[in-house]
């Protein structure tokens, strides 16, 4: 998920990511390529999906797009839209998060994660950082914490 340092995922409602907020450029763009072609399965929820929608069913035809736009799939599942993955988040079904981090504070916007309220401990498993200052990191969920009175 693309994010803000203040774990925003957009700051106008209906934007889907879309904002001037987010920086990117070639390299990291090369990175989720990456990361794409290394996918078995890539599940989306509504809002992503109608965002994609037309350009994914012809995305291997077009030879017009730079090579930075095309790439294959063939590994991992991942999941694509913050209802969704706040649903699979609760549902324990989730084994990581990977975030490209942006660097803005939004102060407002939508959330990553809608209404979760469980602490969940994170193992780091990677990170890097790219010229404009974005950055990724890849955690492990290691388990959600049950929440309960003394």
């Amino acid at each position: 998920m693309q994010v803000s340092l203040d774990l925003r995922i957009e700051q106008v409602p209906g934007d889907n990511g879309a904002g001037e907020w987010l920086r990117i450029d070639e390299e990291p763009h090369r990175e989720c390529n990456a990361l794409t072609r290394a996918l078995a399965l890539m599940v989306h929820g509504r809002v992503y999906y109608e965002v994609m929608e037309e350009y994914q069913p012809r995305a291997r035809e077009d030879a017009s797009p730079p090579d930075v736009l095309r790439a294959g799939t063939d590994g991992s599942v991942s999941v694509g839209g913050a209802a969704l993955a706040t649903q699979l988040l609760r549902a324990g079904l989730l084994d990581e998060l990977l975030l490209f981090t942006h660097p803005a504070i939004l102060g407002f916007g939508r959330p990553l994660f809608d209404d979760y309220d469980v602490p969940i401990d994170l193992d780091l498993l990677e990170q890097r950082s790219f010229k404009q200052g974005v950055t990724t990191h890849r955690y492990a969920i290691r388990d959600a914490k049950e929440t309960g009175s003394c």
